[in-house]
Parts: structure tokens; C-alpha cells; sequence
């Protein structure tokens, strides 16, 4: 017979943070391991539990623990978590399994009972948390559930090591899996409180915890007896290294960082374009270039100095696009680059121009190699015949085209923005001249250094940071915001127009190996169905979502010692409310706008980016503070009128 609900609780002793940690005491004598299995078994939804550990004589210990608590034991690979979880789903069969760390303590069974019912009243779909701090639970409390099949499909497909230890981060990345995720009520919305164990310290605070909760309820105490407690005890959290957004010691990390792109900088190297393409060996040359910039005197300069170098071929297409790029014009200016019999004319392709001037020539460079219209490679597409070589010059300070394999688009037939992403689009080579962004107009250098900066923030607080992240997000907030501020009153001055393209460079290196959040996820909606500018379109929001984020208590304060202006003798809490106004503030100087309403939106036509933020929970889930589907359209509300113009 098949279970409909197990729970799998994954245990070892040979945590490398704080090894042993699940046979400490954590209220009286009874051990860590001890108190997740008696609390977990007051679960009603669920049929049976089981104590998943390794074959490592290590785990011996644990056994007898798990049976004087009647539960199940299942052992298997030390490391590979996934393959573990996977084999004791095949000797334990469910419907759907409930995946418990015993690191916490405090599981709720009634969270554990709420994300079950709620798993299956949104079925199907192929997980689902109510885990803190991104559904705004204290950490620790809540879970995780996943669909059986969708478990067996993630132990196929998922090949890198961090992914089998951590058995669903590759279903988070990916987007065919569907995810649902349980927000909490206001009364259970305290992210910033971390409830698992993971270092001493941890384990200190614990103890002293449980020490204040009711004693008649012990130990099956209820998430809101752990709120009261530390509502009116906030002094306790003082004992952890500090709040929820730490970064943990580097022996505890995994993470990737690729550095695919070759990269020149300086003012007025682009007039070596020539020479660097043959350093290349490339012959054929295909060239997009803004219709703007090959109009000035530093753009024909830079034309003619590769019309100089003799070149077998030069194919030059000037991008003249009134909207953001979209599929239809990828396929019609293909043609241009193919002969009669649809082979590429060109063996590399160098963009010019602004993030979509660059996502257009690595489109073209994507089409040059794979047969069939641009639609056909929407969103992410695998099995792709490698894109030709992509050379990128940006002539903006913003989206950081130059250094990922993004391209976005929109498909006007559905009113839709995801573009061809594809990892073979990596330019080979970005060459950054601060002398190309001096023709910049005003709109477009406020646009581009809004998304900076959205980048900026957005990547230094997404959930899936590390600490190579965190550097170049830091140092791209200084430059951005400190040189964003003056631009306008000093269009001419060189340095700072190259402050803002190196800030923009390392904001773009960020949120490549990190992710977005609300902001850029709002920003698509909005830019599709009124037209508005993708960098203004994310700036308007994200005011908002800083203000929220200081709201609830997440911290700002390294950010706010960035600013040339700000008093560092400030307490944190003073710098988290002074780093908000400063985001507000700068938006104010730079006109963008506060209202909706500045972009055609109303209350009669606001129902359609109230129906697209129905499916940007995903990307709402990167915040470090709660964001749910409602507080987007809550946002959006409130924004057809402003609230700070």
C-alpha cells in the first residue's frame, strides 16, 4: 500500500559546523534529534515517518533513538542527500513526502499539517514551503513537500554535487518545476527570527529559548508561544553571531563563480575594436549598432577604424528599434546575415549600443546557428548548436548585457518578456569605453543607472548570494549611487560616466551568479503592457521594496556606510530608515516617476499587472523579507497614485 504523506527527516553526525549537534540536549536530557521526532509525530496529516541517515558507523548511534520514537529508519549515501531521499521513497512508497532537517528544533506539526493540506489543495504541483525567512515564518518552524515524481525527476536530472546534498535547490532554478509557497499570516510574520542549529551559538540561544517558553506546553510548544517569547525578549536574539542574514564560515559554503568573458576597459579603447577582432582570428564581421551612436563622431571613428583593418567581410545593420527587441525582429534582420542557402555570412557578431542593442546581436548570433524562428528558443532552451562569438561594447551604464548569456525579448503575440538564454551566449569579449556613454541622453543614463542599481540591491540580497556576490554588489552600490546622483549636473565629466560603467559591470557579474527579485520581476508587466523603459520600470518599484525590507527588519547598514554622505556614527536601525530615505531621495532627483499613473495605469486598466503578478512568486521569493502575490498587487495599488512625489 502507498502512503499519501510520509515525512523524511535527513540526520547525521557529521555535521562539519557543529559536529554531534543531534545528540545535545536541547530541554532537560532530551537531545535535538529526539525533540524533532516526538514533535513531528503530533502531525495528523501525516502516514508514516522516517529517519533518513547514512551507512556511516557514525549514524549507529541514532538508531536507537529513532526507534524509542517508532519511527522509521532508512539508510544510505553520506553525501548525495537526493540519491538517499530517493532510495528510501523506493522502499517507503508515498504520494508526496515532507522533507524535516533535524537542526530544527522547533517544527511546528500544525505548519507541518497547514503546507500538507496545502500542497494538495493546489495540486498539482510539484512542491511547496512554508520554510522562513522568504514565506515570512521564523526559520525553523515551517517545511518543505514535494511531489513524489517531481522527486524521482530531480534525482535524474540533478548532477551537480551542491544539488544532491541539498536535494531541491535545482528544482528552485528550474522553471518547469511548478512551486507553490504558503505565506504566513501577520501574526506568524517574523522572518528575522532564525530558529535552527547550525553553530554553538545556536544552540545557546535555544536552550535559553525554550528555558521562557510555557512550561505546561513543553515540549510541543506552538509557533506563537515562540513569538511571544521573543517579542518580549528580543535581548535573546544577542546571543546568535547575529539576525538571520549572516554569512556563514566559508568551510559551510558552496558555491560557483564563472568569469566568461574577457574584458577591456578604459577611456577610448573601443577605437581598437579593428585590432582586437584580429587578435580574435575572426574575418567575417557582422556589426549591430545603435543608430545613435554610429551618428556621432566617436562612433564613425570606431567604424572606420575596422573598415581600416581589411576585413574579408563587414555586414554593419544599424539598430534603429522604437521598443524593446522582440522575436519578429530577430527573424526579419536575420536575413541580412544569411546568403541563398541560409548559412551564416559572418563568423562573429559585435553589439554596440545599449543592453538591447547587445541582446539583439546575441540573438542574431544564436539564429546564425540554429535553424527555425526566434520563438522556437524562448526562455531557456537546451541542446542548442553553440551561438557564434558575440563581442559586446555597451554605450550605457546599466544592464550589464556585456557580461551574461541573457537576452531578453518580448513576443508581442502574448504580450510576454523572456528572451533566449542560452550559456553559449556569453560574449567572448566586452570592451568598456567610458567615452561611449558621454553622448548618453539624459533619459537613458537615468534608465540604465536605475537598473545598476536595481541589480545592485537586488543581487546583494537575493537568497542564492555568496560571498564573491556580496563583493562586487558592494563596491557597484558605491559607484552607482554615489556617481548616479551627480551625472545629471556633470554629463561631460569622464570619471564619473566611468565609475557608472564599472559599477554597472560588477552589478551585472552579480546578479548573474545570484538573482533578481520584486523589483525587476514587476518591471516586466509593467514594461510590456504600457511601454516603459525596462530601467525606469524597475526603479519605480524599488523604493517600495527597500522600504519594505527596512520595515521588517532586514539590514542595509554596510550599504548605507557606501554613501559619501552618510553619518556613519548612526546606530544600525537609524542607518537601515536613513538608507531608505536615501533610495527615495535619489529616485526624487532623478524624475522617476512615483506614480503609476505617469505611464497610462489606472484603476480601469490595472487589472491586467494585477493578473502577470499572479505568476511572479518565484521571482518574489528571492527577497530576503517576505514578498508575497499579494503584497505586489497591494504595491501596485497603492502606486496609482504615488506616495512620494
Amino acid at each position: 500500500m502507498i502512503d499519501k504523506n510520509i515525512i523524511i527527516v535527513q540526520a547525521r553526525m557529521s555535521s562539519s559546523r557543529l559536529p554531534g549537534k543531534s545528540l545535545m540536549p536541547i530541554w532537560g536530557d532530551m537531545s535535538l534529534l529526539e525533540m524533532v521526532l516526538r514533535r513531528i509525530a503530533r502531525a495528523t496529516t501525516i502516514n508514516r515517518v522516517i529517519l533518513a541517515t547514512s551507512t556511516n558507523k557514525k549514524e549507529d548511534i541514532l538508531v536507537p533513538i529513532a526507534k524509542r520514537c517508532k519511527v522509521d529508519i532508512f539508510r544510505g549515501s553520506e553525501n548525495d542527500v537526493l540519491g538517499r531521499f530517493a532510495k528510501a521513497l523506493e522502499k517507503y512508497p508515498a504520494e508526496a513526502i515532507v522533507r524535516v532537517c533535524a537542526d530544527n528544533p522547533l517544527v511546528d506539526p500544525m505548519m507541518i499539517d497547514n503546507l500538507v493540506n496545502f500542497f494538495w489543495e493546489n495540486y498539482p504541483c510539484d512542491y511547496a514551503m512554508n520554510l522562513g525567512p522568504n514565506t515570512g515564518f521564523p526559520d525553523g518552524v515551517g517545511v518543505e513537500m514535494v511531489l513524489a515524481d517531481a522527486l524521482r525527476r530531480l534525482d535524474k536530472e540533478a548532477k551537480k554535487t551542491y544539488d544532491r546534498e541539498h536535494v531541491v535547490t535545482f528544482l528552485h532554478d528550474n522553471p518547469k518545476y511548478h512551486c507553490c509557497y504558503l505565506y504566513a499570516e501577520k501574526k506568524y510574520r517574523r522572518p528575522q527570527y532564525r530558529l535552527d542549529i547550525d553553530f554553538k551559538e545556536d544552540l545557546e540561544f535555544i536552550r535559553e529559548l525554550v528555558k521562557r517558553l510555557p512550561e505546561e506546553n513543553a515540549p510541543y510548544w506552538t509557533t506563537m508561544d515562540i513569538i511571544t517569547a521573543l517579542d518580549e525578549e528580543p535581548e535573546l536574539l544577542k546571543i546568535r553571531k547575529g539576525g538571520y542574514f549572516i554569512m556563514h564560515e566559508l568551510k559551510s559554503l558552496v558555491f560557483e563563480f564563472n568569469v566568461k568573458t574577457n574584458t577591456k576597459f578604459g577611456v577610448g579603447i573601443a577605437n581598437n575594436l579593428g585590432r582586437y577582432l584580429k587578435e580574435l582570428s575572426f574575418e567575417r564581421i557582422g556589426i549591430i549598432i545603435d543608430s545613435a551612436v554610429s551618428a556621432t563622431k566617436y562612433g564613425k571613428d570606431i567604424l572606420k577604424n575596422v573598415h581600416e583593418k581589411n576585413f574579408s567581410l563587414i555586414k554593419i545593420w544599424e539598430y534603429n528599434l522604437k521598443a524593446e527587441p522582440d522575436y519578429d525582429s530577430l527573424d526579419k534582420n536575420k536575413l541580412n546575415f544569411l546568403d541563398k542557402k541560409q548559412k551564416p555570412m559572418v563568423d562573429c557578431f559585435v553589439g554596440i549600443g545599449g543592453g538591447s542593442c547587445i541582446d539583439f546581436a546575441k540573438g542574431l548570433a544564436t539564429l546564425m546557428t540554429n535553424s527555425g524562428n526566434a520563438i522556437t528558443y524562448r526562455g531557456f532552451p537546451t541542446h542548442l548548436n553553440p551561438s557564434l562569438p558575440t563581442i559586446a561594447i555597451p554605450t550605457t551604464a546599466g544592464t550589464g548585457s556585456e557580461v551574461t548569456y541573457n537576452a531578453v525579448f518580448i513576443n508581442w503575440a502574448d504580450k510576454k518578456k523572456l528572451g533566449i538564454n542560452t550559456k553559449h551566449n556569453f560574449p567572448v569579449l566586452a570592451i568598456l569605453d567610458p567615452n561611449l556613454t558621454l553622448s548618453c541622453p539624459k533619459s537613458m543614463t537615468v534608465s540604465s543607472g536605475i537598473d545598476a542599481l536595481v541589480h545592485t540591491l537586488e543581487s546583494y540580497t537575493a537568497s542564492h548570494l555568496n560571498p564573491l556576490t556580496m563583493i562586487f554588489s558592494r563596491e557597484a552600490f558605491k559607484l552607482i549611487f554615489n556617481n548616479l546622483s551627480k551625472v545629471l549636473d556633470n554629463p561631460k565629466d569622464i570619471e564619473i560616466r566611468a565609475n557608472l560603467l564599472l559599477g554597472s559591470y560588477f552589478a551585472g557579474y552579480s546578479l548573474m551568479h545570484s538573482s533578481g527579485g520584486p523589483a525587476s520581476a514587476l518591471s516586466y508587466p509593467l514594461g510590456v503592457h504600457f511601454k516603459v523603459p525596462h530601467g525606469i520600470a524597475g526603479g519605480v518599484f524599488l523604493p517600495y521594496i527597500v522600504e519594505h525590507n527596512v520595515k521588517y527588519g532586514y539590514d542595509y547598514a554596510d550599504l548605507y556606510d557606501r554613501i559619501d554622505t552618510a553619518d556613519r556614527s548612526r546606530n544600525k536601525k537609524e542607518k537601515n530608515q536613513l538608507f531608505s530615505q536615501e533610495i527615495f531621495g535619489l529616485c526624487k532627483k532623478l524624475d522617476v516617476p512615483c506614480s503609476l499613473k505617469d505611464f497610462g495605469v489606472s484603476e480601469n486598466n490595472i487589472g491586467i499587472l494585477l493578473e502577470e503578478t499572479e505568476h511572479l512568486d518565484k521571482a518574489f521569493a528571492q527577497n530576503p523579507i517576505p514578498f508575497s502575490v499579494d503584497d505586489g498587487k497591494q504595491l501596485l495599488m497603492r502606486m496609482i497614485d504615488g506616495g512620494w512625489g
